[in-house]
């Protein structure tokens, strides 16, 4: 684990709070490199990141745009296709726009007041 102090000043850091800088950087390399998915297990080990760690990085990575992929067999690769993003991106508009319906119906209940419906 990396030595660094956290921004309190301790020297003693969390490994399932701490992300190292270079967490996206090291799984963006091995990505690279590897071409089969990789389950999160593998790539702590390899990286000696936390689970945590390793699904806080791949979020992150998604974030800045970078299309992770997430196999149906289980492991994570980095899409090499077109189709792959695509579909990547069509997943994620599904799911905000299944959770704006959550939204609707939490918002909608509870202005119902204790007059919930199921």
């Amino acid at each position: 684990m990396d030595k660094r102090k956290d921004p309190k000043g301790s020297n003693q850091l969390n490994q399932f709070d701490y992300i190292p800088e270079t967490a996206e950087s090291q799984l963006l390399e091995i990505f690279n490199k590897v071409k089969n998915p990789l389950d999160r297990e593998t790539l702590s080990v390899i990286t000696q990141m936390s689970d945590r760690a390793v699904r806080n990085a791949i979020r992150r990575m998604r974030e800045k745009g970078i299309p992770i992929i997430a196999s149906p067999a289980g492991g994570y690769y980095l899409a090499h296709e077109d189709s792959e993003v695509q579909k990547l991106i069509a997943d994620y508009y599904s799911r905000a726009h299944s959770m704006m319906r959550t939204a609707k119906a939490l918002q909608h209940n509870y202005e119902m007041k204790g007059q919930m419906k199921i």
